[in-house]
């Protein structure tokens, strides 16, 4: 299954919305594929817009923190517009 979103890559900011109700085991590892390309072009902050994301597992949890971790030392992750439930999560 693929995680579906959308994206505007600007200089060194990637914005994604995320389109799906959920991030779980059964899209975590294309969270990573699909960033994968845009981490080796040098991109070092990345703003997920979270609005219709409803329900995050641990395994897609991970997946976020390893895209966290995919970044450089001086890189970001921000997280906008999650919902109560998402957001207690961080």
């Amino acid at each position: 299954m693929n995680l579906e979103f959308d994206k505007k890559e600007q200089p060194e900011i990637l914005i994604c919305r995320i389109i799906d109700t959920r991030i779980d085991g059964s899209v975590s590892g294309d969270l990573k594929t699909q960033f994968e390309p845009h981490l080796e072009a040098g991109i070092k902050r990345v703003a997920l817009d979270m609005s219709a994301v409803k329900f995050v597992d641990s395994t897609g949890l991970g997946a976020l923190i390893s895209l966290r971790k995919s970044l450089p030392e001086d890189g970001e992750l921000a997280v906008c517009g999650a919902t109560e439930q998402v957001d207690n999560l961080f």
